[in-house]
């Protein structure tokens, strides 16, 4: 059962997503189209995530393309976070959001 990553490559799908986090705990996956780890990670990350009972009714995941829309995923970083997305390269980069806010960066 394998339930929709809503996938961001443009600034209308990056409002979706932020606007989904105003209900779910929203979970990014920023990635390079030229990385492979990055295509690997993400059915595990899918398999780990809707494993759980009703997780569709609390979690949604998403992944966010850093070449087309890395503007808008540096402005939603907290100032403190001393994250740049152009300079991240192929390292992992994950965002957690809630309420319109990133709550949490996870590298």
């Amino acid at each position: 059962d394998e339930r929709p990553v809503l996938r961001a490559d443009d600034e209308e799908t990056w409002k979706k997503i932020v606007e989904k986090s105003e209900t779910h705990l929203v979970v990014i996956d920023c990635f390079q189209e030229w990385c492979g780890t990055c295509e690997a990670v993400q059915p595990l990350l899918q398999r780990c995530f809707y494993e759980y009972m009703d997780s569709d009714d609390r979690l949604q995941l998403a992944s966010a393309n850093i070449t087309k829309i890395g503007s808008f995923i540096q402005t939603l970083l907290p100032s403190d976070s001393h994250t740049n997305i152009e300079k991240n390269g192929s390292a992992p980069l994950f965002l957690v959001i809630r309420s319109g806010s990133c709550i949490a960066v996870v590298h």
